[in-house]
């Protein structure tokens, strides 16, 4: 295993901890790297929920914050 697999491995706990499905394929590098290392796409997920993209943002950044809290 890769560190870059263990990494996609350990946002994947902690994104299911928060109940949203996602699979090691969804975690991507993004288009530009000012944008980040690595990114979530949301639109398809939070069309499964019948969620706004940045309404499902949020609540993973609220439930991501309280995860990483505990390190």
């Amino acid at each position: 295993m890769t560190i870059l697999d263990q990494v996609k491995a350990d946002i994947i706990v902690i994104i299911k901890g928060a109940g949203v499905s996602v699979t090691p394929a969804d975690i991507v590098f993004p288009p530009d790297t000012q944008m980040g290392d690595l990114s979530l796409p949301l639109f398809v997920l939070a069309k499964e929920r019948k969620m706004a993209p940045g309404a499902l943002a949020q609540e993973l950044i609220v439930h991501c914050r309280a995860q990483l809290a505990r390190f």
